[in-house]
């Protein structure tokens, strides 16, 4: 399966195109706060979200304990689901110190070279950057195969594991994502999760996440829907309901959560629905339910003015060509959408 997830920092992201039933996944190189332009209005930073590892205050130590043993009680679960596939493609290279954002784009193999920059363009941001890895599953068809191929030895921003690439297994994408930050950008602030027609106002999003004092935490549109008659074929009986969850087009997960969260989703009966699993199940075993909702979050509206994404965070059911137009405009100065 095939999964686009372009994994960026606040320093180099930009757009990404739509996703359809692969298992691939773009690793963006890592931002630093310093490199994201102000937005509009300039908010000012705040502290570190994450938990210090030197010269801790009480409150800081508390917090310390209680995250302990929080990942403990996760740990001492049974793995109920695979823990990993052989791993086939992945970026070189660990993120650098300062990463503040951390993007994991996912996508189907067929629209990595759907347009200019592909998932290459998930964001406005300055300077433009080039992704540092892509993550896919195991495409069905061989041209798709040589597609990956191709775009890993162009790009070298493939992440990739050997399973099927299907709808279905979006839920073993962002597994694998959540995978690949914690074994090699454990020191990434935030990681946000976005599918690959979503395009995002890097500046403001970082904005928003740096005037944040706050741990553990997932932030997105956030939804509650009727769960199916049943769980499985065998007929288990569903839960009334799913439980409040983050829309999967595109949500942000904080960095310290990020540990917990993976060991979680190796924990919880899988679900095929990527963000109920990952955002309600997995997020209340590691004790980070529930998400918060934000209006800058996309759910699902459709963006009639380029303008509009000023004030908002993302935008949803942007096409590859569509995405790379954006991001020509907030790249030109003066902008023309803060022209006022």
């Amino acid at each position: 399966m095939s999964l686009r997830i372009p994994l960026r920092s606040s320093r180099h992201a930009r757009s990404s195109p739509s996703s359809g039933a692969g298992a691939a996944a773009v690793v963006a190189p890592p931002l630093a706060l310093s490199d994201a332009p102000p937005p509009a209005g300039g908010a000012a930073s705040s502290p570190d979200c994450r938990t210090p590892t030197s010269g801790l205050t009480q409150p800081d130590r508390a917090l310390s304990r209680r995250v302990a043993i929080i990942g403990k009680k996760i740990r001492s679960q049974p793995v109920v689901n695979r823990a990993s596939f052989d791993r086939l493609r992945e970026p070189a290279g660990n993120c650098p110190p300062d990463t503040a954002l951390l993007v994991l784009v996912t996508s189907a193999a067929d629209q990595l070279g759907a347009s200019p920059g592909g998932a290459r363009h998930v964001g406005w941001l300055r300077p433009p950057a080039r992704p540092r890895g892509v993550s896919s599953g195991r495409p069905v068809n061989q041209d798709d195969t040589e597609l990956l191929r191709t775009e890993a030895d162009r790009h070298g921003d493939i992440l990739q594991e050997n399973f099927r690439d299907s709808y279905h297994n979006l839920t073993l994408k962002t597994m694998m994502g959540l995978r690949w930050a914690e074994e090699r950008c454990p020191q990434a602030k935030f990681v946000v999760k976005t599918d690959d027609d979503i395009y995002w106002n890097l500046p403001l999003l970082m904005s928003h996440l740096d005037s944040l004092n706050e741990n553990r935490f997932i932030t997105g549109c956030i939804k509650q829907l009727s769960a199916p008659a049943a769980l499985s074929a065998d007929g288990r009986p569903a839960p009334p309901g799913h439980p409040q969850f983050a829309a999967g087009a595109g949500y942000v997960v904080s960095g310290d959560l990020v540990a917990d969260l993976y060991q979680a989703a190796l924990r919880v009966p899988l679900l095929p629905v990527e963000d109920v699993f990952i955002t309600g199940y997995c997020a209340k075993m590691a004790q980070a339910w529930p998400p918060k909702h934000h209006t800058g979050f996309s759910c699902g509206d459709i963006l009639s003015d380029d303008c509009d994404l000023v004030q908002l965070f993302n935008a949803h059911k942007i096409t590859p060509a569509r995405q790379y137009l954006i991001w020509e405009k907030f790249s030109t100065e003066p902008n023309p959408c803060m022209d006022f």
